[in-house]
């Protein structure tokens, strides 16, 4: 017998699975993408109010009377559309350049390994690399502060979970400090390109 396919007319995101756990601190105000026609809020930690654009009412989403079997197959969903994005959104952030395959891979294979670490948490927290803005962020406050960049990244890590906010969150908060900034920029590798021989040949054109 062929397996039934299940028939949906939107995925489910992993923002959806995110306020299914219990993932995200509670947001009152709508949420809306560009150019879209559906917003969402989160009402506590068990519903979702659903909204169109031009029409009056909400639909909510009561996750305690949302069967298990519906929030496993949500879950599942959830977690091919978040790890799937992972691989999309990678890039170097410095170059600009797109990720090659085996960095999307690797992209994909840490929010796989974090999952499964049995980690509460839902971003797992940055590596420090070069490659990753969050790194060269993390690297600069540590030399500001004179520490090693693990050192600083568990000191991040505490005072995230002291503020109920994420990682990001404090990085970038960080980024707005004058030390922190120039710091960045002793840490950025130079692009190698003159940007005024660039405008020279530009009008030789």
């Amino acid at each position: 017998m062929a397996a039934k396919k299940i028939k949906r007319e939107e995925p489910v995101t992993a923002t959806m699975v995110e306020a299914a756990f219990g993932l995200l601190p509670v947001k009152d105000e709508p949420k809306k993408r560009a150019n879209a026609v559906s917003t969402y809020r989160y009402i506590g930690d068990s519903q979702i109010a659903f909204a169109t654009v031009g029409m009056s009412g909400e639909l909510i989403l009561d996750l305690r009377q949302v069967t298990e079997s519906n929030k496993a197959h949500a879950a599942l969903w959830g977690f091919v559309q978040r790890i799937t994005d992972a691989a999309a959104k990678s890039r170097n952030t410095e170059t600009g350049a797109s990720a090659t395959p085996e960095e999307k891979h690797e992209a994909k294979r840490k929010l796989v390994d974090h999952y499964m670490s049995g980690s509460g948490e839902w971003s797992p927290a940055r590596s420090g690399s070069v490659g990753e803005t969050g790194g060269l962020t993390l690297r600069a406050v540590a030399a500001v502060q004179g520490l090693s960049v693990a050192d600083m990244q568990e000191r991040i890590t505490k005072m995230a979970e002291k503020k109920g906010v994420t990682t990001r969150a404090i990085l970038a908060s960080l980024t707005t400090l004058p030390a922190v900034v120039k710091k960045m920029d002793e840490l950025r590798p130079a692009s190698g390109i003159d940007a005024n021989g660039l405008l020279d040949e530009l009008n030789s054109l």
